[in-house]
């Protein structure tokens, strides 16, 4: 039981008929306990009143004067009252007191406001002192939140390139089909207009920077004045820095944990990715396509309202309406059309397709198979038919490429660029041959268009491009065992350059070797001669070499089989081992054949002492050795 408060009691006991008034100070107040009270003893005692017990009667003494008796009835001793005449007095709240902070702190620091709504409730709630609201040094430190960002920009633009925002998302866990695992977004605050990159490493976004200040400072013909970004290392580097004050561009930075101080940036993020997804999930496509979602997603972004201003971005970043007639939905299944010169007559016309994109004026970004291409015609297919895209073209004017890219919508290294800022292939320019279309056989066509369309993305051009590739260990690794090939099999000699003599250059050719289902096997990489350069009865005579025929080969496989031999065949590493193990070169050819090659930093001359690969010369000292082993 709880006592509901504490206050005095009067009572009126009797002693034969004479009433003795007595006050009971500090009684508890039990609803529970009903009419029924209990007195304390030991109370009565510390009050300096005697108490004394016979055999069924106690008695209650001040002095000589006998104020009550109460006898025994039924194990408790029963005071002896006038009922009719007890005056009890309401128990009276004994109010506790302290500050507006100490009651804060008794009832578990809530608000300050609840504290006072307590006390109005409660009268044993006491504030002393003032009753406005303190602070609590302990709420601050525990309960302390993010304060709303309401506050509008404190830049307005009024022209483009007055402030532009960026942001890196990533890194994706699915690396995308051309290997990038971020993208890089610059959004220009007056008109919305938003570029992506998508990269492979944070350390990329300097370069993609300087890239777009470039692009857009040559289209405005005006400069770029402020960079916002968030504080990431890629933004904040010596480089980036030292770029920026060079440049006369100010860098706004946000405070860190701060994304809403960069928000047009991270609503764009939120916003690409929410379309990027969608368009992958809308047709099935396979997650390694988030790149090509995403630019596709820009470029629409471009051409779609916003909100903050009353007209599309590309609109006010270009001053013309954009033209919508030739969207596509991302994941269409389609076919393009395969120009005449890469196809025999009764070859099929078109390939089956998936756009995804745009690329230029006019041109697609189609999925065939697991490479890109960017086509300008294709045919839609709708309903078990095809409809047409609404772009047609001449079909003796073909304009298609096969393209490898590191990252969605830049051009590759090593391509050349037209004229017209069309991305071509050298094959585009070969002259068709004479017989082109007549040769009807189908039964090498599957591995020829495998040969003409397996481009491996990861085969560099040149010697600069694979040390400064993502896959630079391997090919350093690769560079190192064909130096040492040469170098033990004594290939050449270093010797000074003959008066009058143009040395044959050099260089390197990178291939990936891959297994049956396209996993990478080993990196090779292979030292050649331009001997292209070599001129016909200067520095070579007679290019003729010595080559088995296949009767003999037969010949020798039926003596085997029939005399039941073993036959081995051996793959060499080094075509330097494979053609060099048992020739030298012949003397007229060994003073004629001299490469020229870099060496640290000066050039240097070497002098084939055995047969080098794609010299002219060099086939005159090659023998065949054929080795039959009886089981």
């Amino acid at each position: 039981m709880i006592a509901d408060g504490e206050g005095d009691v009067l009572l009126n006991l009797t002693v034969k008929g004479v009433k003795n008034p007595v006050i009971l100070k500090k009684v508890l107040y039990v609803p529970e306990m009903g009419s029924s009270g209990l007195v304390s003893v030991r109370c009565i005692q510390a009050a300096g009143v005697v108490v004394s017990f016979t055999e069924n009667t106690v008695s209650i003494r001040h002095g000589r004067k006998l104020y009550g008796i109460a006898k025994l009835v039924q194990n408790a001793y029963i005071l002896q009252t006038e009922h009719s005449n007890i005056e009890a007095k309401p128990a009276e709240v004994i109010a506790k007191h302290g500050t507006l902070h100490d009651w804060h702190c008794r009832l578990g620091h809530i608000s300050f406001d609840n504290v006072k709504r307590l006390s109005e409730d409660h009268p044993e709630i006491a504030i002393d002192g003032s009753r406005s609201n303190p602070t609590c040094v302990s709420c601050i430190a525990t309960k302390q939140t993010c304060i709303p960002n309401h506050l509008p920009s404190t830049r307005i633009t009024t022209v483009s390139l007055e402030l532009i925002h960026t942001d890196l998302a990533g890194p994706m866990k699915i690396p995308s089909l051309g290997g990038a695992r971020y993208f890089l977004l610059f959004i220009d605050d007056h008109t919305r207009y938003t570029t992506v990159f998508t990269i492979h490493q944070k350390s990329e976004t300097f370069s993609k920077f300087k890239e777009y200040k470039a692009l857009v400072e040559n289209y405005h013909n005006r400069k770029i004045k402020a960079l916002r970004s968030d504080n990431g290392g890629e933004y904040t580097s010596d480089s980036f820095s030292t770029y920026l004050r060079n440049s006369g561009i100010s860098h706004e930075k946000t405070a860190p944990y701060s994304p809403e101080q960069n928000g047009v940036s991270e609503r764009a993020n939120r916003t690409l990715i929410g379309r990027a997804k969608a368009m992958i999930l809308e047709n099935k496509m396979n997650d390694n396509l988030w790149g090509e979602a995403i630019h596709t997603a820009v470029y629409l972004k471009n051409r779609s309202p916003t909100r903050s201003k009353n007209s599309t971005p590309y609109q006010l970043w270009t001053g013309q309406r954009p033209n919508l007639s030739h969207l596509i939905p991302f994941g269409t299944l389609a076919f393009s059309h395969i120009p005449k010169a890469k196809r025999s007559k009764w070859e099929k016309n078109g390939e089956e397709c998936r756009v995804l994109g745009y690329e230029g004026t006019n041109q697609y970004r189609v999925l065939v198979g697991s490479k890109i291409k960017i086509v300008r015609d294709i045919r839609i297919v709708k309903d078990g038919g095809a409809e047409n895209s609404g772009l047609k073209i001449q079909e003796e004017t073909p304009v298609e490429e096969i393209i490898q890219f590191s990252s969605e919508s830049e051009d590759e290294n090593g391509l050349e660029k037209s004229s017209s800022g069309i991305t071509r292939t050298q094959a585009s320019f070969r002259p068709r041959r004479e017989n082109a279309g007549k040769f009807t056989s189908t039964r090498y066509h599957h591995e020829a268009f495998l040969a003409t369309t397996s481009l491996d993305s990861d085969e560099p051009n040149s010697y600069t491009e694979a040390v400064n590739s993502v896959m630079a260990p391997e090919w350093n690794i690769a560079i190192a065992d064909e130096l040492k090939s040469i170098t033990d099999n004594g290939t050449w000699e270093l010797v000074e350059l003959p008066r009058g003599r143009t040395p044959v250059k050099c260089r390197w050719v990178f291939r990936v070797k891959r297994g049956a289902e396209g996993e990478v096997i080993r990196y090779k990489t292979r030292l050649v001669a331009k001997g292209f350069t070599q001129r016909y009865r200067i520095d070579y005579l007679e290019t003729f070499a010595p080559v088995v025929k296949l009767t003999s080969l037969r010949i020798i496989l039926a003596l085997a089989a029939a005399r039941n031999y073993e036959i081995d065949q051996t793959d060499i590493i080094s075509k330097k081992t494979r053609f060099c193990i048992h020739t030298h070169l012949n003397a007229p050819c060994s003073g004629v054949c001299i490469w020229s090659t870099s060496c640290a930093s000066h050039e240097s001359s070497f002098k084939l002492q055995k047969p080098k690969w794609t010299c002219k010369c060099c086939p005159l000292g090659l023998k065949i050795h054929v080795c039959l082993r009886n089981c």
